[in-house]
């Protein structure tokens, strides 16, 4: 089971490496 705050930080994880790689 994941816990919805580990999915709202991998979230943010992913769009701050989106913004390095643009």
């Amino acid at each position: 089971m994941v816990l919805p705050s580990q999915i709202f930080h991998f979230q943010i994880n992913l769009l701050v490496l989106l913004q390095i790689f643009c």
